[in-house]
């Protein structure tokens, strides 16, 4: 599990996808919701900075994101806790929110298609660790 968080944080999409798989169904609509949410805040607080949103090249890959506020903003995402979203995204820098918003994008399409198209959790072994 640890190297699946660690690709979240550089928001890697089959890291993103392999999280959401490993979910119970009921945490994989709670991870659409929450995701749809972490991206939503994310998106917000990187359009306060207009001059680094005109400037901002997308990289190829991400430098990764600090873990623990990773699973702080998921927590409080899955959660609809928008305030502890906010309080964790705040104080990161621009690069920061842009693979914060890319890996909750990831997190919800992960989400959206194992809704849509099959799989049902990992049930009988879900990774509770972040949710």
């Amino acid at each position: 599990m640890a190297e699946v968080i660690a690709g979240m944080a550089r928001a890697e999409h089959p890291a993103c996808y392999e999280f959401v798989r490993r979910q119970t169904r009921q945490d994989q609509q709670a991870l659409e919701a929450g995701a749809t949410l972490l991206r939503d805040i994310a998106t917000d607080l990187r359009a306060r900075d207009v001059a680094a949103l005109m400037a901002w090249k997308s990289p190829e890959t991400y430098d990764p994101v600090p873990e623990a506020l990773l699973k702080q903003a998921l927590k409080g995402a899955a959660g609809n806790d928008t305030a502890r979203v906010s309080s964790a995204l705040e104080p990161m820098a621009f690069a920061d929110l842009c693979a914060m918003a890319t890996a909750a994008d990831y997190l919800r399409q992960a989400a959206q298609h194992l809704r849509l198209y099959g799989g049902h959790g990992n049930a009988a072994k879900p990774q509770r660790e972040l949710i």
